[in-house]
């Protein structure tokens, strides 16, 4: 019976020395893109009224409020593309600003999240 149990926890010793440490993830769901939405000129906040999309091929997604900064807190961000790695095109429109896009904006995957990309809007006012 000796002979037996030797093999096994030798086995087992080794089986477990082999592995990887393993990686605690958490349960956060992290956004591909945050994006900054300002004028141009006055570095004004502008993600309240701006709306905006990023798209990959087929796959739209609508950019959702994200970042505040300031007492009273002013909305000075938004994000989309949560836990999506690829490669997008941003559209930031606001009412009175040319409409801003910016191409090639590319989400790595990480070993447990994606990892955000953060992109600055600095829209300019329409003529």
């Amino acid at each position: 019976m000796m002979r037996v149990l030797v093999p096994l926890v030798l086995f087992a010793t080794i089986s477990t020395s082999s592995c990887r440490t393993p990686i605690d993830c958490t349960a956060n769901i992290q956004p591909g893109i945050v994006v900054t939405i300002r004028d141009s000129a006055t570095g004004e906040p502008r993600a309240q009224q701006a709306v905006g999309v990023v798209q990959q091929g087929g796959f739209t997604d609508q950019l959702v409020p994200y970042g505040y900064e300031g007492q009273p807190p002013v909305m000075v961000s938004r994000h989309a593309a949560d836990e999506r790695a690829g490669t997008y095109t941003v559209t930031i429109r606001e009412v009175g600003y040319r409409a801003w896009e910016r191409s090639g904006v590319r989400v790595d995957g990480g070993q447990c999240h994606v990892l955000t990309m953060t992109v600055d809007a600095r829209l300019q006012v329409a003529p």
